[in-house]
Order: structure tokens, then C-alpha cells, then sequence
């Protein structure tokens, strides 16, 4: 009836979505289509009807073959929090750090992501790296220095740079880590890449186009555009929500549990079924 709701099959995803009923129309005779199954069971049905059938081919989205982070061994992230934060501000975008972190956790054999910051003595600041270190950041961190003024007095200039932090330990863990990725731009940087890569290490450069020098991309092994980055997040993102909604419908279909792992163990159901319409059912499927 109206306002009732129902499962009905997206056709662009051939995934079944929730849908509220607006109206009955009468749509006249329609055809019936008989199913036929190995084992002799028949049923008969309209050409719509959905069945989640083994699929001809793996569907893959435009990310299906992403960045091989793997090839990148031990990895140790750092973080130049001013040039990041400077680079996503003027696109207009904001950090999700626990995405950011988890990314690297789950597809590089991390080490330890490493963040050099400023510290502003405020309490906005300190709740933030207080989550930072939570989520299982290394903070780096040193007073903000005042140039050319009398102390926080107004007009001052402000300077926190953290080349030599990132030089340093850059070289001190050298013999933990197999590849560096560098959140920056600064062209200071591309002096450290040659001794880390005559000691057999990859350096891994992320940044945005307006805010990397051309040394530094022209010294690193792989310049990654962080445009490219927050996409790729932001695909596996609205692929586990796909997931997890499919997942909740194929709950509801199921009788029982029982019945669900038993559907779980057949061979087509993990990244290999899709919902087909009968009328695009073939002989020799499996449904």
C-alpha cells in the first residue's frame, strides 16, 4: 500500500535499495518466465523479478587497482602539518587524521606516522593533539617562534620549521624503514632524499600541485598528488558503505542465520554475485 516500504533493485548498481511505495498503478498482463533448477524445482515469475545470481564477470569501480602501497615495504610516515594544513585550506577541504592514519595501517607495513607541528599553547590546539596521540600519532612539536617583535606583540612575524626535525629523524631511524612518505612540499627537502636513497630507501612524496616545489618532486621516487590520495580514501569509503548497506539487506532476506551462512560458503556470493532480473537471467547460472 502507500507509504509502505519495499525492496526494489537499483539498476545501475544491481543492488537492492530500500524504497518507499507512492502509488499502485495497474500495468496490465505481463509476461511469466519459468525457472527450471538442476535439481528439478520450478517456479514462475514476472521478467522483473530480482535473483542474486552468479555474476558473468567481476564488476571493478575505477579503483579496483589502486596504488600498490605494499611494494613499499616498512613504511614511516612524516608529517609537515603546516604545509599539509596550508594545502587542503586552500582547496577547501579538512583532514579526517583517524581515515588518514587507518589508510596507511591497512595497506603499508607501518612503522609510524610522525607529526611535526607547531604548538599554539591554545586549548583548541592541545584537545587536537591530544586525539592525535590517541589515534596513534607521533607528535613532534616546538614552541612558535616570534621574529622581529616584541613577544606576541602585534604585527609579529611566526616561524615553526621543521626541516631539521624531519632531517634528523629521517636519518636516526634510517635503519628502520624501507620507504619514507613525506607530507610536504618544500623544496629543503630534496637535499635528503639522495643519502636516503643511496641507502636503499624510497621516498614517497605527497602534496598538492600549487604547494610542491619541482626539486623535491624531481628528487623523490613517487610524487603522489594528494587530490589523488583523498579520492582513493574517499572511493574505499563509500565502497564499505555499499558493503555494509548489502550486507544489511542480505540480512533481511535471510530466514535465519543458519541460512545466511550457508548462502555465505557457496562460491559466487563474496565479490562475484549480483542481482539480476530474470528476463537477463542465462542458462548455466547460478542463483
Amino acid at each position: 500500500m502507500s507509504g509502505d516500504e519495499i525492496l526494489t533493485m537499483d539498476e545501475r548498481t544491481g543492488k537492492l535499495v530500500v524504497s518507499r511505495v507512492n502509488a499502485l498503478m495497474d500495468m496490465g498482463v505481463k509476461p511469466i518466465y519459468k525457472i527450471t533448477t538442476a535439481s528439478g524445482k520450478t517456479i514462475r515469475t514476472t521478467e522483473n523479478h530480482p535473483y542474486y545470481a552468479q555474476a558473468e564477470a567481476v564488476r571493478q569501480n575505477k579503483f579496483s587497482k589502486p596504488e600498490n602501497w605494499q611494494k613499499y615495504g616498512r613504511t614511516l610516515v612524516m608529517i609537515d602539518a603546516a604545509n599539509l594544513e596550508k594545502s587542503v585550506k586552500d582547496r577547501g577541504w579538512w583532514i579526517d587524521y583517524k581515515k588518514l592514519r587507518q589508510f596507511f595501517a591497512d595497506r603499508t607495513d607501518l612503522v609510524q606516522v610522525r607529526y611535526y607541528s607547531a604548538h599554539f599553547d591554545t586549548a583548541t590546539q592541545d584537545s587536537f593533539l591530544t586525539v592525535l596521540k590517541k589515534t596513534g600519532y607521533k607528535l613532534v612539536t616546538k614552541p612558535l617562534k616570534h621574529i622581529g617583535a616584541q613577544e606576541k606583540e602585534t604585527g609579529h612575524t611566526r616561524k615553526a620549521n621543521f626541516d631539521v626535525e624531519i632531517t634528523i629523524d629521517s636519518l636516526q631511524k634510517i635503519s628502520e624503514y624501507d620507504s619514507l612518505i613525506i607530507f610536504s612540499g618544500d623544496s629543503d627537502f630534496a637535499s635528503l632524499f639522495k643519502p636516503l636513497q643511496e641507502a636503499g630507501k624510497q621516498v614517497i612524496v605527497i602534496s598538492t600541485k600549487y604547494h610542491v616545489s619541482r626539486e623535491i618532486i624531481a628528487a623523490a621516487n613517487v610524487f603522489i598528488d594528494l587530490k589523488k590520495l583523498r579520492t582513493e580514501i574517499e572511493r574505499i569509503k563509500e565502497n564499505n558503505k555499499a558493503r555494509l548497506l548489502q550486507r544489511a539487506v542480505d540480512d533481511k532476506l535471510a530466514d535465519n542465520q543458519s541460512a545466511l551462512i550457508s548462502l555465505a560458503k557457496t562460491d559466487f556470493v563474496v565479490n562475484r554475485g549480483q542481482w539480476t532480473k530474470v528476463k537477463y537471467l542465462k542458462v548455466g547460472q547460478k542463483i
